[in-house]
């Protein structure tokens, strides 16, 4: 595992509404910032609630939040030096404020609502990550894998069988959250997405984003586009992704 060179990060995200939603309860964000060839970066996907109230202002309040924590530690950081595990338990700390937001923000308009959250963080050479709810990030590495796992349930309603969300921000005051890290690799391939994405994505789907990377189109564009085609297969709901990929083009990327 090449865990020990330096590795530039590359990032894009978009969003769409869908073909019939009247509201996007999806939010993406990314950021990264390079100091003497090391890097911080962060990709987050929240996906409002279905069913319940302002699901796109929640989803948009905690992906302020992840903003507004990364503004404020990239004025600090170090990024050559820092100690990446301190940085992760900071997160997780800014984490339990941002489900305490989504929880004073139902509490002002009287409501009940919610949001998944998706947050990756690369610091150097590894990444790490806060999930909540059904959204996912996977990685690309020769093969396509699931880093994060549905907080669902299913259960019997008038005889059939209903998959629910069982765990998101806003659900209660302590929360619930799984976390992944490992080392970073180069020509890793990291995807985050809302369920709007992922009901229809392909494994050949994210081979196609790195053969548009080899071609030097910009991640964010191959994030619209990928959006689009997710639409396009007739995908109804919001539909969010995001790409991060470590390494250069070409030479830095030994797979490609």
């Amino acid at each position: 595992m090449d865990t020990d060179c330096r590795l530039n990060i590359s990032g894009g995200c978009a969003t769409d509404i869908g073909a019939v939603r009247k509201v996007n309860q999806d939010a993406v964000f990314f950021q990264c910032l390079c100091q003497q060839g090391e890097c911080f970066a962060v990709g987050a996907v929240c996906d409002g609630i279905g069913g319940m109230q302002a699901g796109e202002e929640a989803s948009a309040l905690v992906i302020e939040g992840i903003g507004q924590w990364y503004s404020q530690v990239c004025c600090w950081i170090d990024i050559p030096n820092a100690d990446q595990d301190v940085l992760f338990s900071h997160m997780k700390d800014a984490a339990e404020q941002w489900n305490r937001d989504v929880l004073d923000f139902c509490l002002k308009r009287g409501i009940k609502s919610g949001t998944t959250m998706s947050v990756l963080m690369i610091l150097r050479n590894r990444f790490y990550i806060l999930h909540a709810g059904d959204s996912r990030i996977y990685r690309y590495h020769y093969y396509l894998e699931q880093l994060t796992a549905d907080d669902t349930v299913v259960r019997v309603h008038n005889g059939k069988e209903r998959v629910y969300l069982s765990n998101y921000l806003g659900k209660s005051e302590q929360l619930h959250f799984t976390s992944v890290c490992g080392g970073l690799k180069k020509g890793d391939l990291f995807l985050y997405c809302s369920d709007g994405f992922y009901h229809r994505l392909q494994e050949t789907d994210v081979r196609g984003y790195l053969n548009d990377y080899r071609k030097r189109l910009p991640l964010e564009q191959i994030c619209r586009k990928a959006v689009l085609q997710m639409k396009e297969r007739g995908e109804t709901d919001n539909i969010s992704a995001g790409i991060l990929i470590a390494g250069a083009l070409k030479s830095r990327i030994g797979f490609l």
